[in-house]
């Protein structure tokens, strides 16, 4: 393959396919297959509209494990016809470590985010923000906020960029976990998982520890490690989205040059990610008539990863799998679906991939700090998804009128 310099991927939104509201009743369902508990009559829809005309719709509800979950949801560009991105999006676990501890804690099966631990959102903990009630009666912290400019397009002046956010919080032991989905204006989707709360856990070894007051006790540091589950349906078509891992890699020759190589994943994979060779992935729709138009995963903030000894998954950060009802969560999933695999390990077996699932891993090491004790400072891990080649210019933008060329008269 011929080198070529490295392309700065620019995420532009146009939806061109008829409207079809986020239907959140069962029989809303797009698909002749089994609905997933990760999707119930349950729940409750929501949709926004910013100001410059683009959309979100979906479905949310509050799932007694992963907590807020979002489904049938589907984004606008403005003046263009909403159009179906995710069948589902949610937490697939969360994983606690304590340094000096052998094994790690699996939140979301052991405890859950959406049962006892869930706090009912009120107007102390959404300020400047809205209360939503749900069908069963769960109330979740709707925000909206500015955000930045969008990118400028060949000079012409850019909208302002705004973003919703969904949010709830849970509480485990002192620990809290607040868990926002952030939905942008233009499209992207970063969801985001919050760790604060109070330090309860001390150590007498200065290895796994750091001193947080004047007796020098050793507060215990910990890991996290987060795993979202986000179950595709681009276009409303689940049975033809297609995955690609991108990688620039450097020539060989005197000049900086990187040519791409793209691997199609059309079978159950997990993936590493790989900062040298910039690597990201594609997700797509192929029924779409363009072979690119779709989302795309750049790893931009991974540079820490936590290895489990119990859960060999970990040394991966990037997994596709083909949908199956009962893979819900990461690890420990037979705990809640019998007779189901117990997690990614189980699920990733080489199977030719028809409904794509994608699921990807954030760490992060939580080292306490003397200024903030007793408590904790706010951890946030996150990752976003954003629009991959959907127009060949910004709908956000007038359309840049191209002079006519004519032919020189003939002298």
């Amino acid at each position: 393959m011929k080198p070529v310099p490295v392309i700065l991927f620019i995420a532009l939104i146009v939806l061109s396919r008829p409207a079809q509201a986020a239907r959140c009743d069962v029989a809303g369902n797009s698909r002749d297959l089994p609905v997933t508990e990760l999707h119930t009559a349950d729940s409750t829809p929501l949709q926004y509209q910013f100001d410059s005309g683009a959309t979100w719709e979906l479905c949310w509800h509050i799932d007694p494990h992963a907590g807020l979950v979002l489904s049938r949801v589907y984004y606008g560009a403005p003046d263009e016809s909403p159009r179906q991105v995710l069948d589902a999006a949610s937490i697939g676990q969360i994983l606690f470590k304590y340094d000096e501890d052998d094994q790690d804690s699996q939140l979301v099966t052991e405890y859950g985010l959406g049962s006892r631990e869930l706090l009912q959102a009120d107007n102390a903990h959404c300020e400047d923000g809205d209360l939503l009630s749900g069908t069963d009666d769960r109330w979740i912290c709707q925000r909206v906020r500015y955000l930045n400019p969008l990118t400028r397009i060949r000079r012409i002046e850019s909208e302002p960029r705004h973003e919703l956010t969904l949010h709830t919080r849970s509480r485990i032991g002192s620990h809290y976990f607040q868990q926002l989905w952030r939905l942008s204006e233009d499209g992207e989707i970063r969801p985001s998982v919050i760790f604060s709360g109070r330090i309860n856990r001390y150590t007498g070894n200065a290895g796994f520890g750091v001193p947080v007051d004047e007796s020098g006790r050793l507060a215990a540091s910990a890991t996290l490690l987060v795993n979202w589950r986000l179950d595709f349906n681009l276009n409303g078509t689940p049975l033809n989205d297609r995955v690609d891992e991108f990688e620039f890699l450097l020539s060989d020759a005197a000049e900086p040059l990187r040519s791409i190589n793209v691997l199609p994943l059309d079978k159950e994979a997990m993936r590493r990610v790989a900062p040298e060779s910039f690597r990201g992935w594609r997700i797509s729709d192929q029924q779409s008539g363009v072979d690119r138009t779709g989302y795309y995963l750049d790893p931009q903030g991974a540079g820490y990863r936590y290895i489990s000894h119990n859960h060999d998954w970990t040394r991966f950060d990037f997994f596709v799998t083909d949908r199956h009802q009962c893979e819900q969560f990461s690890s420990a999933n037979h705990s809640i679906n019998s007779g189901c695999g117990a997690g990614l390990d189980a699920f990733v077996d080489n199977e030719a991939v028809d409904d794509t699932v994608v699921w990807y891993s954030v760490s992060r090491h939580f080292t306490p700090h003397a200024e903030d004790y007793p408590a904790i400072s706010a951890t946030e891990l996150s990752m976003a998804i954003v629009p991959f080649d959907w127009s060949a210019r910004s709908t956000f933008s007038p359309a840049v009128e191209i002079p006519e060329t004519r032919p020189a008269p003939v002298q």
